[in-house]
């Protein structure tokens, strides 16, 4: 999944396959709490999804009331454009508007990591 700011800056989590659409499921709904946390921010996300079962992840997105805006990679383009860790601590990035990687883990991880984004999101829009 690739997650886009309106500030230039970007966020990406990565998410190679819909094996378990349940874990997907409880990701989009903590995401989806993390979106109505920073509209304040005006914090715009974008999702990119590898699948061959769009059926479900259809059927997912609808039971879960997930409303945003999904791109499904049917080629794996982001995926073979990029190189990405198979540690998933480490497939969720804060993009600055040059898409150099500015920081490295989830805002999902904890109110530091939390708090870490914000900081440098703030940093960035003043700049």
């Amino acid at each position: 999944i690739y997650l886009l700011l309106t500030r230039g800056l970007k966020i990406s989590y990565n998410e190679r396959q819909l094996n378990d659409i349940r874990q997907l499921a409880d990701l989009l709904i903590r995401l989806n709490e993390l979106m109505n946390e920073w509209k304040s921010i005006n914090v715009e996300f974008v999702f990119f999804v590898k699948t061959n079962d769009i059926k479900q992840l259809h059927a997912m997105l609808y039971d879960i009331e997930f409303a945003h805006p999904i791109i499904i990679d049917y080629r794996n383009t982001f995926y073979s454009k990029n190189t990405l860790s198979e540690d998933k601590r480490f497939q969720t990035f804060l993009v600055n508007p040059d898409n150099e990687i500015i920081l490295i883990g989830s805002p999902l991880n904890g109110n530091k990591m939390k708090n870490l984004y914000l900081q440098l999101i703030n940093s960035n829009a003043e700049k």
